[in-house]
């Protein structure tokens, strides 16, 4: 066959288009370019929020099974995603495990390749976190985050964290109660609401029976109006700036 000027062209024409298109697509590396993880394994991910803003590490399971995929030991909010084989996205998280980390419960299927991927929230962060795949185990302590003693004021809304441990626990429901609810009562999701002024000691249990509690002091809150006059004192936090 004898290619004529314009055949060449056109030709040379279509795959510098196609050349062109490729480098548009979102590139990920080959298979056997991303690490493997193992289930039970910890792995260090160090992110620099410029040009390493993510990890993506290849799972096989050796059986099929429920596991948790999930971060710990954040420098900040963490993001997870599941692929299958092709990269295409089963399911991502965001908060569902302690301090902003992520925490995702999924079906493996024995022999399947799989891609995790962690990052940042957000992608500018610099820092590092850990992530594993492991079986889900039952929660063997938890506590209500923050002080055990809180001061607050009539009308005041405050909801704590609840953190569980170890990281890889099965997620668990939690009940709420107060020993004085004319001083605070608290919702179904934790959300404790002031009602008056005094003590009220707030109970947090478990589905497995874990328990913590903390302490609730009000006070009346006091009433500033054009009228009032009053003098604020201010000691700027240096190490916010």
């Amino acid at each position: 066959m004898i290619l004529t000027n314009a055949s060449t062209k056109r030709i040379l024409s279509i795959v510098i288009t196609l050349a062109m298109l490729i480098g548009m697509l979102p590139v990920y590396t080959l298979a056997t370019d991303h690490p493997t993880t193992t289930l039970g394994e910890e792995v260090t991910v160090t992110l620099d929020g410029i040009d390493v803003t993510e990890a993506i590490y290849k799972f096989v399971p050796e059986k099929t099974g429920d596991y948790l995929f999930y971060s710990f030991d954040n420098d900040h909010d963490t993001f997870g995603h599941i692929y299958d084989e092709n990269m295409n996205e089963i399911v991502n998280d965001d908060d569902s495990g302690n301090n902003r980390n992520f925490k995702i419960r999924y079906n493996f299927i024995e022999g399947t390749v799989y891609y995790l991927k962690g990052r940042f929230f957000s992608t500018s962060n610099g820092g590092s976190f850990k992530m594993a795949v492991s079986e889900p185990v039952s929660a063997t302590n938890m506590y209500i985050d923050g002080d055990d003693t809180v001061y607050l004021y009539e009308g005041d809304e405050y909801e704590p964290d609840i953190i569980f441990e170890p990281a890889n626990h099965i997620t668990e429901n939690v009940t709420w109660a107060t020993n004085n609810k004319d001083v605070a009562y608290v919702t179904d999701y934790g959300k404790i609401i002031v009602a008056g002024v005094g003590t009220a000691t707030i109970t947090a249990t478990s589905e497995n029976g874990l328990t913590d509690s903390i302490i609730v002091n009000s006070v009346e809150a006091t009433v500033i109006t054009a009228d009032t006059e009053y003098t604020v004192d201010y000691v700027a936090d240096l190490e916010y700036y």
